[in-house]
C-alpha cells in the first residue's frame, strides 16, 4: 500500500517538474501568439507618449519629473527581463 501512495506522489512530483521547466516557456509562447513584436513595440510606444504627454501637462503635480526616472526604472526592470 505505501507503494503506490509513494509512486502517486512521484507521478505528481514528476508533473510539477515537467511543468515547472516548461511552464515559462508555454506561458511566453501564448503571449508571443497574441501579442507579438509588433504589436508590443507599437503599445510600449504609445503607453511611454502618453506617459511622457500626462507628465508634461501636469504642471503642479509631476509624479515622474524630469528626468522621468520612474520610466527609466521600468525600461530597466523590462531590460533584465529581455536579457535574461
Amino acid at each position: 500500500m505505501s507503494t503506490s501512495s509513494g509512486s502517486n506522489a512521484g507521478i505528481c512530483h514528476a508533473r510539477y517538474s515537467r511543468w515547472q521547466s516548461r511552464g515559462p516557456e508555454i506561458l511566453a509562447d501564448r503571449v508571443t501568439a497574441v501579442f507579438g513584436p509588433w504589436a508590443f513595440i507599437i503599445v510600449q510606444t504609445m503607453i511611454v507618449v502618453l506617459w511622457i504627454g500626462l507628465n508634461l501637462l501636469a504642471a503642479v503635480y509631476h509624479w515622474d519629473p524630469y528626468p522621468v526616472i520612474l520610466l527609466n526604472l521600468v525600461f530597466s526592470t523590462q531590460a533584465a527581463y529581455a536579457a535574461r
